[in-house]
């Protein structure tokens, strides 16, 4: 299958059809999940950016949510891994500061977006090419007022 690019507006879309998805899976109460990386950044700070996969860092994620994930990539020709957890081992230790503002409310998916900070702290500890790209838009977002900040 070809890499997609996904920007805000698909995503959304995206969101919408995990969401539909999870109706009668049998879940308690809705999925909720902590997006980082591009999509946080299209999501919240910069609706052109782009991006191929959406990076959670959220724990807990019932087995009936990924499988819902994996059903609508198919119907969407999109790549395995178009929503994924493997950002987890690229997250700075401990919770994830500043409070998460939510980018897709649903009745059975709740999607929040990293504060700036934690993005803008990913990034730097990844350090890759197009992480540097983001840098701005992140810097500016979170309007850092130390160096340590």
């Amino acid at each position: 299958m070809p890499h997609h690019r996904l920007d805000a507006e698909r995503i959304g879309e995206l969101f919408q059809a995990v969401d539909a998805g999870l109706h009668g899976a049998g879940l308690r109460s809705p999925v909720e999940i902590v997006v980082v990386g591009g999509a946080a950044i299209a999501l919240q700070w910069n609706r052109a950016r782009t991006t191929y996969d959406v990076d959670v860092v959220s724990e807990g994620i019932p087995s009936a949510f990924w499988r819902v994930v994996e059903a609508v990539g198919r119907d969407e020709g999109l790549e395995d891994g178009w929503l994924n957890a493997a950002a987890r081992v690229k997250a700075p230790p401990g919770p994830t500061p500043g409070e998460p503002r939510s980018v897709y409310l649903g009745s059975n998916l709740r999607v929040y977006g990293a504060s700036a900070h934690y993005v803008l702290a990913m990034k730097l500890l990844a350090g890759r090419e197009t992480d540097r790209a983001d840098t701005p838009t992140l810097l500016e977002a979170a309007q850092p007022q130390s160096k340590d900040e």
